[in-house]
């Protein structure tokens, strides 16, 4: 569940943001979102049944469509995280966790360095306990979403019919593409193929899975905010300042404690999976991509240090663009996989366009508004 992007992060503050002033009809856009994302989860795990690599989406390419593209692929995915990485913790440590610790601000420099030391650290002792935790923290995850998605139901609220259409079709259709890459990063568990038994049918299960859970957890918390009213949603975010409104101050701390865990859980996963890639992209040993890679994002930290909020701003755009392209390679190459392996069906024709439809919703949000952030 913590690498389609983490059920709290996503019910309570990233999903809120893209709904903006359509709350009232949140229900309908998020399903909609979710039964979007069913066309990039069906190709990566059509690609699965085949491939299971450390590699991960590389590999796809590369069984696709040769090596040099898969690399020029590897390449830009690679750009990708490497600007999320230090930029979400800057998020996570100047905007996210002062809205519950105000004086936390103080020590901004220190955890901005700190965290991705002690990131660096947890991904060393991986094999042995790391993905426990994860999966430990994803179930916290759904607890306190489950706290927030309740707690509505015991207030006086207005109700609101959030799965009928209160905007236009292309408006609603944008949004929901909008909350639909949310759920991007669940690309994730794919760059562990190459070291977990049985790997292609564990992969071809837990893909599904993982976002239908995030799925519906996302849905449920999507239909109860909807019922508070929007005064009540103003502040630091919308998961904060509904939770402070409706639960008290101990709900409101354990949604932003619990938001920036969700956010940081994912910012690991997504650097384990840059250790398993550069090796197998760039033939170099497993401790010298670690290394390289740890360093990078030590790096790309200290250096946000200059202006944490306003770097974070710039680094977003090009992330997001360099995200979307690449998994855009990796859809629009599924159907010469399938030719390739000589059972080309219509149906792999027709989730590789509406996969890579998605990614070009992703780039068009990026560009013109910002909403795919």
């Amino acid at each position: 569940m913590s690498s389609v992007g983490g059920p709290l992060a996503l019910g309570a503050l990233n999903v809120p943001q893209a709904l903006g002033d359509l709350r009232s009809s949140s229900g309908l856009i998020v399903l909609i979102g979710i039964a979007a994302f069913a066309f990039p989860v069906v190709v990566w795990r059509r690609y699965s049944q085949e491939i299971a690599s450390s590699g991960g989406l590389f590999s796809f390419v590369e069984a696709a469509a040769g090596t040099k593209v898969a690399r020029v692929q590897g390449i830009i995915w690679t750009l990708s995280y490497f600007l999320y990485l230090p930029a979400t913790v800057a998020f996570v440590v100047y905007e996210l966790l002062p809205a519950a610790f105000p004086r936390i601000i103080r020590a901004g420099p220190w955890l901005e360095v700190g965290i991705p030391l002690a990131l660096v650290l947890a991904s060393g002792a991986w094999r042995r306990g790391t993905l426990a935790a994860v999966a430990v923290v994803g179930v916290a995850q759904v607890v306190i979403l489950g706290f927030l998605v309740a707690a509505p139901a015991t207030h006086s609220l207005p109700s609101v019919n959030s799965f009928a259409a209160h905007a236009s079709a292309p408006t609603l259709l944008l949004r929901s593409g909008a909350v639909s890459l949310f759920f991007i990063c669940g690309s994730l568990p794919l760059f562990l193929g190459g070291e977990v038994a049985n790997a292609r049918a564990l992969i071809r299960r837990a893909l599904p899975l993982s976002v239908a859970v995030g799925g519906v957890c996302v849905l449920a918390a999507a239909v109860a905010l909807a019922r508070v009213p929007a005064g009540l949603q103003s502040g630091p975010f919308p998961g904060w300042s509904a939770a402070y409104a409706i639960g008290g101050h101990a709900l409101a701390v354990a949604v932003a404690v619990g938001t920036a865990v969700s956010i940081l859980s994912l910012v690991l996963l997504e650097f384990v999976a840059l250790t398993r890639l550069l090796p197998t992209m760039f033939a170099i040993r497993p401790q010298t991509a670690h290394v390289g890679v740890a360093s990078a994002f030590v790096i790309g930290a200290a250096v946000l240090l200059v202006d944490p909020v306003r770097l974070y701003d710039l680094a977003l755009p090009p992330m997001l663009l360099a995200l979307f392209v690449s998994q855009g390679i990796v859809f629009a190459a599924f159907p010469w996989f399938r030719r390739r392996l000589g059972r080309i069906r219509v149906s792999d024709v027709t989730v590789a366009v509406g996969a890579t439809a998605l990614m070009l919703v992703g780039l068009y949000t990026t560009l013109r508004s910002g909403l795919g952030t």
